[in-house]
């Protein structure tokens, strides 16, 4: 393979040599000329076409070299037919070419023209690219497409591809009357203004929309979405992005999935969870948690009010009408805390205690409640109305530095004063 200069090699006029030779230096193409009538052997070779085929410099010593030898068998004869059309009409092909010596296998797009070399006529001059990345990513393309089609046919859930560059989102559902697809245009503009997605979580949605189209990123997002018909329902959306080999985002690929009987299962059994068994009131530990995250959100002008109701002499009532009894006149007293206080945060703390939690600007309300409770409170026995005597202790307190044992401390406290006066009473302290 002698090194002849470019410029002396191609015909003027058909490749402009000063030109080709920058794009060659650059890297950006590579150039063979070869003789298809003396077997395809190359007489010129630049640096970057032997760096992409891995010709050694022994090879190059014995001054021969087969340009098809290189090339995949399968498009052997696509190169040929390149070749001899190279006279006649322009054209372009994409080959595989075997590396000679890692094995590794390379895509090049080649173009073959007519070369102008005193030594040797009927030259062909190829110019070269390695477009290994690109056809890797088609092909990546083609297979995802066809592993798309067939979950789209299958699946129940929606399939969504969103296009970052122009801004397009493509939803494809599998319906009754097959692969429906909505394509929504601008669709960064319009969904800030559309109800699609709850209010309360658009801006988590799309937070995690455009981190997706800033970098790769496989990733999940709980939400709730719009049904038809009004009303919201709670969804999965399992999302990745694409990128090409500079890592530019060129789509977002997802799936969304309706979780809104998941959901509903786990906030029932989540509900169970926190609730006392007998009552239906939140048990102790849950009443807690939840008292202690409305304390973080009392207004300036609210009042904290915590009560302790418990049942007088209960023991005694077990011993005389026996435990199923006692269970009725739990039920019984939390029946009436939840009609009196349905807005309000309550909980059985254990035993024959209870606890009440809320804050408001207007005390009288709620210590009218307990009274009005502690009045009505009576059990059926065998016929029998017998009353159910309560003492009821209440804190009230404009602090709102006062942490949660302290508010049950000081209304449990209250709850004692008021037993020690004699039971069956509501005692009130009010701190200012």
């Amino acid at each position: 393979m002698k090194r002849h200069a470019l410029k002396s090699i191609i015909k003027k006029g058909m490749a402009p040599s000063d030109a080709l030779e920058m794009l060659i230096d650059s890297g950006k193409v590579s150039i063979a000329v070869l003789i298809p009538s003396d077997n395809y052997n190359i007489i010129y070779a630049s640096d970057q076409l032997i760096e992409d085929t891995e010709i050694t410099d022994e090879e190059i010593a014995a001054s021969r070299h087969c340009a098809i030898n290189r090339v995949h068998p399968e498009d052997a004869d696509k190169l040929k037919a390149a070749f001899d059309k190279a006279l006649t009409e322009e054209n372009t092909v994409d080959v595989r070419l075997i590396c000679n010596n890692s094995g590794a296998v390379k895509w090049l797009r080649c173009k073959a023209f007519p070369a102008d070399f005193a030594a040797a006529e009927g030259a062909v001059a190829l110019i070269t690219r390695n477009v290994t990345s690109e056809v890797t990513l088609k092909n990546d393309l083609l297979i995802r497409n066809e592993r798309y089609k067939i979950y789209e046919m299958t699946t129940p859930d929606v399939l969504f591809e969103y296009d970052p560059n122009e801004d397009k989102m493509i939803f494809s559902s599998n319906g009754a009357t097959g692969i429906t697809q909505n394509v929504i245009e601008n669709y960064m503009e319009q969904f800030r203004t559309s109800p699609l997605v709850h209010p309360e979580d658009r801006e988590r949605f799309i937070s995690a929309l455009l981190s997706a189209c800033r970098a790769p990123v496989t990733a999940t997002l709980e939400y709730r979405s719009m049904v038809i018909g009004g009303g919201y329902k709670w969804c999965r959306t399992y999302y990745s992005g694409a990128a090409d080999e500079s890592g530019k985002i060129y789509a977002v690929f997802g799936r969304i999935q309706d979780i809104s009987t998941e959901f509903a299962r786990n906030r029932e059994l989540i509900r169970k969870a926190e609730l006392d068994p007998l009552t239906g009131l939140y048990n102790r530990a849950s009443f807690e948690n939840h008292a202690v995250s409305a304390m973080e959100k009392v207004r300036e002008k609210e009042k904290l009010l915590f009560a302790v109701a418990d049942i007088d002499d209960f023991k005694h009532f077990n011993d005389k009408y026996g435990h199923r009894r006692g269970d009725d006149v739990l039920t019984t007293v939390s029946s009436l805390i939840e009609k009196y206080f349905s807005g309000e945060i309550t909980g059985r703390f254990g035993g024959d205690e209870f606890v009440i939690f809320t804050a408001a600007a207007d005390c009288a309300d709620f210590c009218d409640k307990l009274s009005a409770l502690a009045k009505e409170a009576n059990v059926c026995i065998n016929g029998e109305d017998i009353r159910i005597s309560m003492s009821i202790g209440v804190y009230i307190t404009s602090d709102k530095s006062v942490t949660y044992p302290q508010l049950f401390e000081w209304a449990d406290q209250a709850m004692y004063t008021a037993k020690n006066s004699g039971k069956d009473t509501v005692y009130i302290r009010e701190e200012n």
